[in-house]
């Protein structure tokens, strides 16, 4: 699997661990490759952030972060982001899944019609209001596609 994301055969996401190797530690001292989401709290600060927190009166409760790392296991990335860690000598190791896609533009026979309509509105008047309509609709498909709905809960009052 890793070979045929190297050259390009595979497109799309890959579990796997990934890890920077000792010998290019100094080179990503500055910017680690990896990032993804932790809860962190008061055990995972130094004592210069724990003085710093404590003094701003901030909280130290367990909060989710977007945190940099030189390693991660089963992380799930898209070939293309995986392509380039792998180019910049990151070890990729213990692949468990994989998901394929077909490389073309997603949504093409939605939007293009309505940026057919978008242009047409921009150059005649007469068509600004189904122009608007048209920008609306591929506002609204594109908001709810990406949205986290895992930040949704139903409450009852």
């Amino acid at each position: 699997m890793v070979e045929a994301v190297e050259d390009g055969s595979f497109f799309g996401l890959v579990r796997c661990d990934v890890q920077v190797p000792p010998v290019l530690m100094d080179h990503f001292s500055e910017m680690t490759p990896l990032f993804g989401h932790a809860k962190l709290g008061e055990a995972h600060l130094s004592s210069h952030m724990r003085e710093f927190v404590t003094s701003s009166g901030m909280s130290m409760l367990t909060h989710r972060s977007l945190v940099g790392a030189n390693r991660a296991e089963s992380m799930l990335l898209h070939s293309k982001l995986l392509r380039w860690c792998l180019k910049k000598g990151l070890v990729v190791s213990n692949v468990t899944h994989t998901y394929r896609y077909k490389k073309k533009p997603i949504f093409e026979e939605f939007v293009i019609p309505a940026t057919e309509s978008r242009r047409q509105g921009d150059s005649d008047a007469a068509h600004a209001l189904h122009a608007n309509m048209a920008k609306l609709s591929v506002n609204s498909v594109y908001g709810k596609t990406i949205t986290n709905k895992e930040n949704h809960k139903n409450q009852i009052s």
